[in-house]
């Protein structure tokens, strides 16, 4: 039998592309016995694939190399134009005006929406009004918050199911009875899961013990998204601008909102936009709060600015600031147009 060639293993190799391969596998798949030349061959001929200017394979370990998959360019112009994706804002149910701020923000396909927020402080509420409004896009919802287990296998979680129905504004079904979103008991790997071109939305991202793992996993979980758009919910800690994860958590969100409580009432909400990477506006660090009525409507939603009297602190003198009834904030002014 002829020695082996280099050309010989290159086409082998080129069936494999992106596998971790050994040098054992490389003798077993292509036949060659110990003790001939081509035994020997193999080790050396590997060893010049992964040198020069564009090698066929890296070393990984001793033995052991990963067949290199090289990208091909993408073409920059020339390409028909992605629209821009006209995501719905969630509603004031008293009002029936719009959270306006959302139509300042653009939101392009494959954009990330993090919602990061302290306990009991309105994160699903937000992201079903998302979801509500945005039911064209046929919203694939997963996570711990609307799922359970039984003996029987998984069914919706019982605290969902009621703040479904308490949203009397939406009509969940479509005109044959079947929901116009779909609900998959996931809790982790999301991405695997995730059908892309959808609204996605995973509440919440649970990695007790492994919070190093949120970036990585939020970038699965945009990577799968594709054209469609995915709103991520994790929990904050108190006083801090991030959620859990630290500041990796922000790595790929191209809209984060802060939720944080406000005042001593335990029912309002301050919303913080800490991250916009592209608006028709300024609206990146403003500030809203709003009132949570049955566990979902939002109502009395307005901008709230820095109080004047003791610059955001709540107190001034050792005493509750009596402008802002120590929150820290006052509610903005309304502009209004002046006359021709």
């Amino acid at each position: 039998m002829a020695e082996i060639t280099a050309r010989e293993v290159k086409e082998f190799l080129s069936k494999i592309p992106g596998q971790v391969i050994t040098l054992e596998k490389v003798r077993k798949e292509l036949q060659i016995r110990a003790g001939t030349k081509s035994f020997d061959a193999v080790r050396n001929i590997m060893f010049q694939l992964a040198e020069g200017k564009r090698p066929v394979v890296k070393p990984t370990a001793r033995g052991e190399y990963k067949v290199i998959v090289y990208a091909s360019p993408v073409t920059v112009f020339g390409t028909e134009k992605r629209p821009l994706v006209e995501l719905k804002p969630p509603i004031d149910q008293e009002t029936k005006e719009p959270l306006d701020f959302f139509n300042d923000i653009v939101f392009r396909q494959g954009d990330m929406i993090v919602l990061s927020g302290f306990k009991n402080m309105g994160k699903t509420a937000l992201c079903l009004n998302l979801v509500a409004e945005n039911l064209d896009m046929r919203p694939l919802l997963m996570g711990n918050e609307y799922t359970i287990m039984n003996q029987n296998g998984f069914e919706v979680s019982p605290r969902l199911r009621a703040r479904l129905e308490n949203m009397t504004w939406v009509n969940w079904n479509d005109g044959d009875g079947n929901t116009r979103f779909d609900l998959l008991p996931v809790y982790r790997d999301y991405a695997e899961q995730i059908l892309p071109d959808r609204l996605v939305a995973i509440d919440w991202v649970n990695l007790p013990g492994e919070y190093y793992l949120v970036s990585p996993v939020m970038e699965d979980i945009k990577r799968a998204t594709g054209s469609g758009i995915s709103i991520v919910v994790l929990q904050k800690n108190p006083g801090t601008d991030y959620g859990r994860g630290g500041n990796p958590s922000k790595d790929f969100a191209d809209v984060e909102l802060l939720l944080d409580p406000y005042g001593e009432d335990k029912q309002m909400v301050m919303l913080t936009v800490e991250t916009v990477k592209e608006s028709r506006k300024s609206v990146q660090g403003r500030r809203f709060v709003y009132r949570i009525k049955k566990g979902v409507e939002i109502v009395d939603f307005r901008e709230v600015i820095k109080c004047s009297n003791c610059w955001g602190k709540g107190w001034k003198f050792n005493r509750p600031c009596d402008e802002c009834n120590k929150t820290g904030y006052r509610d903005k002014p309304i502009q209004t147009e002046a006359n021709d």
